[in-house]
């Protein structure tokens, strides 16, 4: 779920979220073990880290639905890291998984937490990208707060299931549509493409695309077929072929115009990449 995918959706004015949380207190949440035992257990509310809590890392056996209002942090699973702010929407599967808090006393978040029967028995309740974007809104956050305060544990146990999938319903209903991981590829390497001459930080690409670093190289080459850092010496080599050819501009213009900041590692690049130094090669178009 390419959230995240460092996702940051339109949402409402952050003063009436910070006013929507302060109404609420510390926490307030919910819990039941439909059956009377843990493979029926629910749990859901509002919920901050205790202070002082920096990560939380283990192996979860419980599928959860988590969605930020306040705060940022960096959650990592079997497919990398990913960067949460408000809005973002994690379904956390079965498994092992690691949250970094990066401002703990700002933090709130809506779960919920299905035991895993009442998960493998729910209907179809992951979308197929697991990090995604819900804008925060009035009416999503009257949403949230009516139906905590309406979850009534005495209720018949089929009444809580139905109203607990409704609110998942409610929240896939609710994503937006995010460019699949290649289009960010695609837009990342044209970014690249754009400022050959330009000291660009990769990694503030990456995080541009919504991924980790290392989630975004291994991305990029399954996209590319090449490291970000190679697609960027290849598209600077193939544009100082088309400036040795097309204009009178010496070697060392040309080495400063494609992002090189001495002639002698542009020679030594260019050579690697095509086999000749830029001089033979202006030699072999009968340039000189």
């Amino acid at each position: 779920m390419a959230v995240g995918k460092g996702i940051s959706p339109a949402s409402i004015d952050a003063s009436r979220i910070d006013s929507f949380i302060e109404k609420l207190g510390r926490n307030t949440s919910k819990s039941i073990a439909l059956g009377g035992t843990d493979a029926g257990m629910i749990s859901l509310g509002f919920w901050r880290p205790p202070d002082g809590t920096h990560a939380i890392q283990g192996r979860f056996p419980n599928f959860a639905l988590l969605y930020l209002l306040r705060g940022n942090a960096r959650f990592t699973d079997k497919d990398g890291e990913h960067h949460l702010r408000p809005g973002s929407l994690v379904y956390r599967t079965p498994g092992t998984h690691r949250f970094l808090y990066d401002d703990i006393p700002s933090w709130m978040e809506f779960f919920i937490q299905l035991s895993p029967a009442l998960y493998n028995a729910a209907p179809q309740i992951c979308p197929p990208e697991r990090i995604a974007a819900v804008p925060i809104t009035d009416d999503l956050l009257d949403a949230l707060h009516r139906f905590i305060a309406e979850f009534d544990t005495t209720l018949p146990h089929s009444v809580l299931l139905a109203k607990v999938y409704a609110v998942l319903g409610m929240f896939n209903e609710r994503i937006v549509s995010t460019p699949s991981p290649a289009d960010r590829i695609h837009t990342a390497a044209a970014a690249i493409e754009n400022h050959l001459a330009d000291d660009i930080d990769l990694e503030a690409i990456s995080a541009a695309s919504g991924m980790s670093y290392d989630l975004f190289r291994k991305e990029f080459k399954r996209v590319t077929g090449t490291s970000p850092m190679q697609y960027r010496l290849r598209k600077r080599i193939e544009r100082a072929q088309v400036l040795l050819a097309n204009g009178a501009a010496s070697a060392s213009e040309v080495a400063h115009r494609v992002g090189y900041a001495d002639i002698f590692t542009f020679f030594k690049q260019f050579k690697r990449i095509t086999g000749i130094t830029p001089k033979a090669y202006r030699r072999s178009l009968g340039r000189g």
